[in-house]
C-alpha cells in the first residue's frame, strides 16, 4: 500500500496506519495480530472519561473496519460489545447525519438482536422520525429496517403510517419497507396497511410502487382486500406489457418486480400474458444479437470514425436486451402456475405459441441465450411443446431437438443439469439410455484432471434420476467407481478430490430421509463388500462412516471390523482416512473394540510412515480410554470429519506437556533446579529503570495476556494457526510489576518434582504454601483450580483428587492434590 495519506481517503492518521499495517503484512497471522492490538487500543481510548465526539467517531470506524478485516471466527460474539454504548451516545448526541449514521451503522452490524441495549434506540429512533429533516429521516427509516424489533413497534408504527405519506418519494419507499420489517413480529401491521398500500401501488414514483410490490407480496390470503390488490398488480403488468418497446428503459426493472410478485402471489392472470406473447416476439425479433454490429479489432478506429450514433443505439439496443431476457424468464415463471390443459387452450384460441417465441434462443451461439431458452423450457409441462400425447404434436423439429441433446455434453455444467432435468421430464429412459453408454465408455488414458471430470460428470446423472432416492443413488454411486476401477485395473489411478467433493455435498445438501438412505446403502455395501474397494470410494465411505455413525442403526463395532479387514492393503492416503474415521466410530463403542481391529491397527503401523504410525498410536491409545474421542465429538463444530479431529487435535494442544519435554528453556530450568546447587553466582537483582519510550495508544500487543484480553482461550478453533500464533511475542511480565521480578537462574521451578518419591499430607502444604509468592515465576499456572482440575484429568495415567475445605490439612480452601 503506497498511497500517501492525503490520496487514501483515511478518516484519520490512526485509521491510515492501521489499514497499512494490515496491507502490508506477510501473511493473515500478522495482520490479525496487528488488528488485535488495534482493538484493544481502542478499547483503552474509549475507557478515556474525556472522548468527545469525533474521537468516538474514528474509534468506531476503526472498529468496524477491524471487524471485517480479521479472520472470521477469531472474534467471539459480543466482543465488541464494550464499544456499544458509546455508538448509541453517537447516534443520539451526534450533531451532524454523518456521525449518527456511523451510530446507527455500527449499532446495526455489532448489536445482537438480544441485546439489552435495543431498549437504548427506541427513543433515538423515534426523534429521528419526528425530525423536519429529510436525510435524518431517511437515516432513521434505513436503520429501522435493520434493527426491527417488537419494542419498536408501539413507538413508532403511528409516526409510520403519516410517513407513507410524506411528500418526498425516498421517505414514502423507506417507509414501506420499515413497515414490511416490523410486520415480521406483528402481522396485524400487513392488514391495517392494506388500503395504504392499494394507494402506493399507483404511486407516480416507481421506486415507490415497488417497495408497495414487496409489501403486498407478503399480504395474507385471508385479507379481504387480498383480491383487490391482486387485481391491482395484474392490471400493472397489463399497463407495463403493452408499451414494453415504447417504455423507457428506466421502469424495465419495474416489470421484472410485477412479474416476480404475481409469482409470490400466485395469482398471473393467463389471459394478460398470453395475449402479450407476440409483442414480446416481435420486440424480441427487433434486437436480437444478430442485428447488433461486430467488429474485428482493426475496424474500431474507422467504426467509431463513421458509425459512432448507430454503435451507441446498438448498445442500448443490446443493453435492452439483456433486460428483456428477465422479462421472458419472469413470463414462463409465471407460466410453470397454469395447468398445461389450459395453457394450451389459450394458445390454441389466439394462434401463438409461448415456446415458438422463444425459438430464436436456441439457435444462438451465446452460452446465456442458450440457458435462457432452457430454463424457460423446463417451466413447462413437457406435454405442451414435446409431443408426449397424440393430441398435441411436438413443437420442435428433428434438429432442434437434436440440438438440445447436444447440450448434454455443454462445457458448462449448469447447462448439463438443466439439459437433464428436462429430458427426464419428458422420459426418464432417454437419461438411462445415456447413463449407460457413458458408464461403457470410460477413456483409458485420461489424466488425473481428465478422470475427475469424466466422474464428476457421470455422478450428475445419478443426481437428477434419483435426488428423491437416497439408496438408489448410493447404489449408483458405487456403480460408477467400481466401473472407474474395471476399466483402469486396479491400483491404476490416485484418489479423485473433485468426485469426493461432489458426493458429500450432494448428499449433505439433500433431506434428512435421503441422506440417512444413501449413507446407511452406502456403509451397508461397504460391510458385504469382501473384496479390495476403490480409492475415492473409500475416502468417501469414511467421510460418511465419521459423520453419521451415531445416527444409524449399524453397530459402530461392525463398522470398525469393516474398516480394519483390508485396511494395510490401502495407500497411505486411503489408511489415514480410514483410521481417521475409525477414531470417531470407536467414541460410540464404549471401549469395546474387537482385538481383530487393534491387531489390524497394529500390523499397519509396523510398516507405516511416520504420520500413519502417529495415526495408529491415536487410535491404539484412545482405543483403551475413550473419554477424549467423546469430549472431541462434544467440542467439535459439526458432525463431519474435519471438524472431529480438528477438535480432536485441540483438545490434545491443550494438554499439559511434562517439562522435559515442552520447550528447552524449561528443561534447562528443570536441570538446574534438580543439582540444587549454581555453578556460578547469580546476577544481582536488576534494578527498575523508568523507560523514556511513550507508549502510543495503538502501539501492541503488549496485554494480551491479561485479565479480558484477547487470549487463544477466547476464541473459536476456526483457524489454529492464526490462534497459536496471535500470543507469540508478548511480554510474559507487564511493566508495572516490573519490581517483582526475580532472578530466573536463583529460583527454582515449580515443576521440579522431588527425586526421592512423593510427600505426605504436611508436606506438600508446606511446599504449596511456599510457592504461594512464586505466581509470576516462569511457567507457573495461574488458572483457576476447576481449569487445572480439567487439564490434568485430560493427561493420560494422571489421577486428579480435590481435597474439599473441610479436610486436613487445607481447612478454608480447595486444591489439587
Amino acid at each position: 500500500m503506497d498511497v500517501p495519506f492525503s490520496s487514501s481517503g483515511a478518516l484519520s492518521r490512526a485509521h491510515y496506519v492501521i489499514v497499512r499495517k494490515v496491507e502490508s503484512a506477510t501473511s493473515s497471522q500478522a495482520a490479525d495480530q496487528h488488528l488485535a492490538a488495534e482493538i484493544k487500543s481502542i478499547r483503552r481510548q474509549l475507557a478515556h472519561p474525556a472522548l468527545d465526539l469525533k474521537a468516538c467517531k474514528e474509534c468506531l470506524i476503526i472498529l468496524l473496519y477491524c471487524s471485517m478485516a480479521i479472520t472470521s471466527g477469531l472474534l467471539d460474539n459480543g466482543y465488541l460489545d464494550f464499544a456499544l454504548s458509546h455508538a448509541l451516545v453517537l447516534a443520539e448526541a451526534g450533531t451532524t447525519v454523518e456521525d449518527k449514521r456511523i451510530g446507527y451503522m455500527f449499532c446495526s452490524m455489532i448489536m445482537s438482536a438480544e441485546h439489552e441495549l435495543r431498549l437504548m434506540l427506541v427513543n433515538t429512533l423515534r426523534k429521528d422520525l419526528e425530525d423536519s429533516s429529510v436525510p435524518r429521516i431517511c437515516l432513521a427509516l434505513d436503520s429501522l429496517i435493520s434493527l426491527a424489533n417488537e419494542d419498536l413497534i408501539p413507538a413508532v408504527q403511528s409516526r409510520l403510517h403519516d410517513l407513507l405519506l410524506h411528500n418526498y418519494p425516498h421517505v414514502r419507499r423507506r417507509a414501506l419497507l420499515a413497515l414490511r420489517s416490523l410486520s415480521r413480529y406483528e402481522p396485524q401491521l400487513l392488514t391495517r396497511a392494506t388500503s395504504t398500500i392499494q394507494k402506493r401501488l399507483k404511486d407516480p414514483d416507481p421506486s415507490v410502487a415497488s417497495s408497495a410490490l414487496i409489501f403486498a407480496s407478503d399480504i395474507p390470503d385471508t385479507d379481504p382486500k387480498q383480491h383487490d390488490i391482486h387485481d391491482m398488480v395484474n392490471n400493472m403488468l397489463q399497463g407495463t406489457l403493452s408499451t414494453l418497446h415504447k417504455t423507457s428503459h428506466k421502469t424495465h426493472w419495474f416489470i421484472l418486480r410485477i412479474l416476480q410478485t404475481l409469482l409470490t402471489m400466485r395469482s398471473g392472470k393467463l389471459s394478460y400474458i398470453i395475449s402479450f406473447s407476440n409483442t414480446l416476439a416481435d420486440f424480441l425479433k427487433e434486437i436480437s444479437p444478430s442485428c447488433l454490429i461486430s467488429c474485428k479489432v482493426s475496424q474500431v478506429t474507422l467504426v467509431m470514425q463513421v458509425c459512432l450514433p448507430r454503435i451507441l443505439l446498438q448498445m442500448y439496443k443490446a443493453w435492452l436486451f439483456f433486460f428483456c431476457k428477465g422479462i421472458i424468464l419472469g413470463i414462463f415463471r409465471n407460466f410453470s402456475l397454469l395447468s398445461p390443459e389450459m395453457l394450451l387452450s389459450k394458445e390454441k384460441s389466439q394462434g401463438i405459441s409461448a415456446v415458438r417465441c422463444i425459438k430464436g434462443l436456441l439457435t444462438s451461439q451465446n452460452p446465456n441465450d442458450q440457458y435462457l431458452f432452457l430454463s424457460c423450457l423446463e417451466c413447462l409441462d413437457p406435454m405442451i411443446w414435446a409431443g408426449t400425447t397424440a393430441e398435441y404434436p411436438t413443437i420442435l423439429d428433428a434438429s432442434e431437438v437434436g440440438r438440445v441433446m447436444e447440450f448434454l455434453d455443454a462445457p458448462d455444467h449448469l447447462m448439463r443439469k438443466k439439459t437433464m432435468e428436462i429430458l427426464n421430464r419428458i422420459d426418464s429412459n432417454i437419461l438411462s439410455a445415456y447413463y449407460t453408454q457413458a458408464l461403457q465408455s470410460i477413456p483409458t488414458g485420461l489424466t488425473i484432471m481428465g478422470q475427475n471430470a469424466f466422474v464428476v460428470r457421470l455422478l450428475e446423472i445419478p443426481g437428477i434420476q434419483h435426488k428423491l432416492d437416497g439408496g438408489e443413488y448410493g447404489r449408483k454411486v458405487k456403480e460408477i467407481f467400481a466401473q472407474l476401477e474395471t476399466r483402469l485395473g486396479e491400483g491404476q489411478h490416485r484418489i479423485l478430490e473433485d468426485a469426493v467433493e461432489v458426493v458429500l455435498v450432494y448428499i449433505r445438501t439433500s433431506d434428512l430421509s435421503f441422506r440417512l438412505a444413501c449413507v446407511a446403502t452406502l456403509i451397508t455395501m461397504f460391510i458385504d463388500s469382501d473384496t479390495l474397494l476403490e480409492p475415492t470410494f473409500m475416502v468417501i465411505v469414511s467421510a460418511l462412516a465419521a459423520e453419521y455413525c451415531g445416527v444409524l442403526s449399524i453397530p459402530p463395532a461392525q463398522m470398525l471390523l469393516a474398516f480394519s479387514v483390508n485396511l494395510k492393503a490401502y495407500s497411505p492416503v486411503v489408511q489415514d482416512t480410514c483410521i481417521a474415521a475409525m477414531l470417531r466410530i470407536a467414541a460410540d463403542c464404549d471401549g469395546k473394540i474387537a482385538e481383530e481391529v487393534i491387531s489390524s491397527v497394529s500390523e499397519v503401523r509396523q510398516n507405516a510412515g511416520r504420520h500413519i504410525q502417529r495415526r495408529c498410536d491415536q487410535f491404539l491409545a484412545y482405543s483403551v480410554e475413550g473419554g477424549p474421542l467423546k469430549a472431541a465429538v462434544r467440542n467439535a463444530t459439526s458432525s463431519s470429519l474435519p471438524d472431529f479431529l480438528q477438535a480432536l487435535q485441540l483438545s490434545e494442544e491443550k494438554r499439559p506437556q511434562s517439562p522435559s519435554s515442552s520447550s528447552p528453556r524449561l528443561a534447562s530450568s528443570t536441570t538446574v533446579g534438580s543439582s540444587g546447587k549454581l555453578r556460578y553466582t547469580a546476577y544481582d537483582r536488576p534494578q527498575a529503570i523508568p523507560s523514556l519510550r511513550v507508549e502510543r495508544p495503538h502501539s501492541s500487543l503488549s496485554d494480551v495476556g491479561t485479565t479480558n484480553s484477547f487470549t487463544l482461550e477466547s476464541l473459536p478453533a476456526i483457524n489454529l494457526a492464526v490462534g497459536s500464533q496471535l500470543l507469540e511475542g508478548v511480554p510474559g511480565v507487564p511493566s508495572e510489576h516490573e519490581g517483582s521480578r526475580e532472578d530466573l537462574i536463583t529460583l527454582d521451578s515449580p515443576f521440579v518434582s522431588d527425586a526421592q518419591g512423593g510427600t505426605d499430607g504436611a508436606g506438600f502444604a508446606e511446599e504449596w504454601d511456599s510457592l504461594a509468592k512464586s505466581v509470576n515465576a516462569r511457567g507457573w499456572c495461574s488458572e483457576t483450580v476447576d481449569e487445572v482440575t480439567r487439564q490434568l484429568g485430560e493427561m493420560e495415567g494422571c489421577e486428579v483428587k480435590v481435597v474439599g475445605g473441610s479436610m486436613l490439612p487445607f481447612i478454608g480452601r480447595s486444591d489439587v492434590a
